[in-house]
């Protein structure tokens, strides 16, 4: 893979490779209406990263004066949660009688605000009221809640009087929205009451079904053309990714890297065809980051405090982590893992790597997934004394990780955007990262003047082990990891900027 250098984002530069964008948007000078409509929402129901960007995306639009507003099911604990964290109406605003399968559904939509934000909960026990957020395996009965989800998103105006302009979809759960505003044989009738934004969060996650689903979601059977670009057919399966991608009136990526990557047979998972024939309609935008959950002169979960004036307050958080984990050399410079241990985080590359430098730091893996990638963890684990391993995900801990490390190990195959690196840097934590996606795009290596952490290219377990040597070599100069501290620090990774690019394409599409 080539060598691309980018500039990194400071918070007195505001001219770079992947936000350089002018703030074109007010509060007095933008009349935009928006739905985001998502599976997920932090804090209130979070499985991943898409979960972070729907519920910070439509706050940072909403500080640009954008009318925002986000839609989701109330799925377990969502009510609570918004309770303790925000305002739930106790009156329902209403109930939605939707169509699916030969029956009428209803769902009950409740109000919520949190931070400000307008949140519009759909009710429904059966539907909604025993389900993990998503599938085990996708058939007609499963989907059904993103279905109905998706198909709200018409009718609400009925109960709230809120037309939006803009549906803003997050990824294949909500991908049944421009499907249907193409196929469906009552909701066509409205595609030219909207324009549509698709984002894709990761371009492996497409929603494959069976056609005979077709019929029960209500589409014309012309959406299954056999053989046709243009059409939800993809090798005999319903593909709703590529519906999405064809009738979206513009789609984004959450990195501009990725935008460029989903267009190759490497990162494209057969769809590459399709984002190529709409390129024009393809932006890649950097995600941002809510500072004010994770930042570390703010941040009230971690144990003490921190700024570029002074790092006295992350040497107490890495004690804390040094403490609780038993670590008997501190003077070592600290890694942390923080994240699913899956194939696509280069879980493998990892455990072969720290066997290769073990001793060098000590290092921390913090997170959950597939019992082989556990295993290759606990091997490592069990047989070094300079690692420790927390399987599972707790988000105090999560916090003082991110703020008492030295490092973020981070050596995905693929990331999209990634938003662990970018939290990683508001901590003064270098990350270092294999440069793909949106790690490409946000972190800089060392060896670069304005450098915020490490980067190796190729997907090789001795190319991270020498990364790793490099960078516990750097450590020991002390002035020198301080500079790469504060080039972490400073870079500017909020939502402003990406805000104003999502505002200004909204305002493009209804222009």
């Amino acid at each position: 893979m080539a060598t691309t250098k980018t500039k990194a984002v400071t918070k007195s530069k505001t001219t770079t490779k992947t936000t350089t964008a002018k703030t074109t948007v007010s509060k007095k000078q933008c009349d935009l209406s928006v739905l985001h409509v998502s599976p997920e929402f932090s804090p209130l129901a979070k499985i991943g990263g898409l979960a972070d960007v729907a519920g910070t995306l439509p706050l940072a639009e909403l500080d640009l004066g954008v009318d925002a507003r986000a839609m989701l099911p109330a799925w377990p604990g969502v009510k609570e949660k918004v309770e303790k964290l925000g305002k739930l109406e106790k009156k329902p605003l209403g109930t939605l009688y939707i169509a699916l399968n030969a029956r009428v559904c209803e769902i009950t939509v409740l109000k919520a605000t949190l931070k400000g934000l307008t949140i519009y909960l759909l009710d429904n026990e059966e539907f909604f009221g025993n389900k993990a957020v998503y599938p085990t395996e996708n058939n007609a009965r499963t989907v059904e809640p993103f279905v109905l989800m998706s198909y709200a998103a018409f009718e609400l105006p009925k109960v709230t009087g809120f037309e939006p302009q803009i549906l803003h979809v997050h990824d294949w759960p909500s991908a049944f929205i421009p499907c249907a505003l193409q196929y469906h044989k009552h909701y066509s009738k409205l595609r030219s009451k909207y324009k549509v934004v698709f984002t894709i969060h990761n371009m492996a996650h497409q929603g494959l079904f069976a056609p005979d689903c077709i019929p029960e979601w209500g589409f014309d059977w012309s959406s299954f053309a056999w053989g046709q670009d243009e059409t939800l057919e993809y090798w005999g399966l319903v593909n709703l990714m590529k519906g999405a991608l064809n009738y979206s009136d513009a789609i984004t990526t959450v990195s501009p890297s990725y935008r460029q990557e989903i267009a190759t047979s490497q990162y494209g998972y057969g769809l590459e065809g399709v984002i190529n024939k709409n390129a024009h309609k393809v932006f890649g935008i950097l995600n941002g980051i809510d500072y004010s959950v994770w930042g570390s002169s703010t941040d009230k979960t971690i144990p003490a405090s921190f700024n570029t004036r002074s790092f006295k307050g992350k040497e107490k958080c890495k004690q804390a982590i040094c403490e609780q984990f038993g670590f008997s050399n501190p003077s070592l410079p600290l890694a942390v893992y923080i994240g699913r241990l899956v194939d696509q985080k280069g879980v493998g590359l990892l455990a072969e790597a720290l066997k290769q430098t073990d001793g060098v730091m000590n290092t921390l893996i913090i997170g959950s997934g597939n019992d082989y990638y556990q295993g290759l963890i606990s091997d490592y684990v069990d047989n070094s004394s300079y690692a420790q391993k927390f399987f599972g995900f707790n988000e105090e801990l999560a916090h003082v990780a991110y703020a008492g490390a030295d490092m973020l190990l981070m050596p995905s195959l693929f990331e999209p955007c990634g938003l662990s690196q970018i939290i990683a840097c508001s901590y003064a934590t270098l990350p270092l990262v294999r440069a793909t996606g949106g790690l490409r795009d946000t972190v800089i290596d060392a060896q670069d003047e304005n450098g915020n952490g490490f980067v190796f290219y190729n997907v090789c377990a001795n190319d991270l082990a020498d990364t790793i040597r490099r960078a516990t070599e750097t450590y020991k100069n002390k002035a020198y990891w301080k500079k790469l501290m504060l080039n972490a620090k400073n870079a500017d990774f909020s939502w402003k900027v990406s805000a104003t690019k999502y505002t200004d394409l909204y305002k493009s599409l209804l222009n």
